[in-house]
């Protein structure tokens, strides 16, 4: 019962690891055209707030005398994932802006702030559903008799789409060393060369 609740609980981590991912590639590729601090900083923050969130989550419910209530620690690590995810918007925002400045970025390197930006909301949803269960009195939002229907709809398919959607993307990205050497000046037949291999 508790190894549920706490699968449930730090399942958020994953996407949000795989989000940052995604995002600190593209602030690589930026930084090294034209130089990056707040943004490098920015990631690491970000990683030291989500993995204080799932400690937080984990603690909480595992030294809960009822794990279907857990305590007000949990409720912490719940707040910093919303932290974790406002650090990704704000990431986002500021890499993908200065991306579109940067001329040595590979086409599909940008097609990350896309990606990234369909990703979020659906994260957010993740996180709502996560907050509704610890923080919500409602028998609806618990983790282990609550509605099936809610579960599904705010968070296993939001986890599908995104996994579904980096995993896909993932197969059409070079290895970062090969991205930064690649300009999008190269011809159409060099990229589809690489596909073929």
């Amino acid at each position: 019962m508790i190894a549920v609740i706490v699968l449930d609980s730090i399942g958020i981590s994953p996407l949000i690891l795989a989000t940052l991912g995604l995002l600190s590639r593209l602030t690589d590729l930026v930084r090294k055209e034209i130089g990056l601090t707040i943004e490098t900083k920015l990631v690491r923050l970000t990683q030291i707030i989500l993995s204080v969130a799932v400690i937080l989550s984990i603690v909480g419910i595992a030294s809960s005398s009822d794990p279907s209530h857990p305590k007000s620690i949990s409720r912490v690590g719940i707040c910093l994932y919303f932290a974790a995810l406002a650090g990704c918007v704000l990431l986002l925002a500021l890499t993908g802006s200065k991306s579109r400045q940067c001329q040595g970025i590979p086409r599909q390197e940008r097609q990350i702030v896309i990606i990234v930006g369909i990703a979020l909301p659906l994260l957010l949803v993740r996180i709502v559903y996560s907050a509704a269960s610890v923080f919500a009195n409602s028998s609806a939002f618990n983790v282990l008799k609550g509605s099936t229907s809610a579960k599904v709809c705010m968070a296993v398919i939001e986890e599908i789409i995104i996994v579904a959607m980096y995993a896909s993307y993932g197969w059409y990205l070079r290895p970062l060393k090969d991205a930064q050497r690649i300009s999008p000046l190269h011809s159409e037949n060099e990229e589809a060369q690489f596909r073929e291999l």
